[in-house]
């Protein structure tokens, strides 16, 4: 999941997805991970992602949610941090940029969401809609 082209390419497909997108948010496998697809916005595609893991210091979470929610940030990429509980009715958009074959992963991380899914596996894409 880390090496740089596949990467690259993920955070391209991002940007290409959801450029009529309002709220983001990223599920990466691991913190390692997360870092690079966080760094690889940045850098490559000069846009600014916020990153919430586990080990996140609470102000700095609270900090990074408050500009998420309020649409000063438009992505918000995270280690399983952000699925149950978590509300933020602005998200249009939620990317698994992680594999999983656990359904009960997959509904946490989507939530509530009634916009757009973008499940992004090591070797394929699914793009879906979802209607409300």
């Amino acid at each position: 999941m880390d090496s740089e082209t596949l990467v690259e390419s993920v955070c391209r497909e991002i940007i290409e997805h959801t450029t009529k997108r309002n709220a983001v948010l990223i599920f990466s496998s691991d913190v390692r991970h997360g870092n690079y697809i966080v760094e690889t916005l940045k850098v490559k595609h000069e846009v600014d992602c916020g990153f919430v893991t586990g080990e996140t210091l609470s102000e700095e979470r609270d900090r990074l949610l408050q500009r998420f929610r309020s649409g000063d940030l438009k992505y918000l990429c995270n280690v399983n941090v952000m699925t149950t509980g978590f509300d933020a009715p602005n998200i249009d958009c939620v990317t698994l940029v992680r594999p999983t074959t656990s359904p009960g992963v997959f509904y946490k991380a989507v939530g509530e969401v009634s916009g757009f899914i973008l499940v992004i596996r090591t070797a394929w894409y699914l793009i879906s809609e979802v209607t409300s």
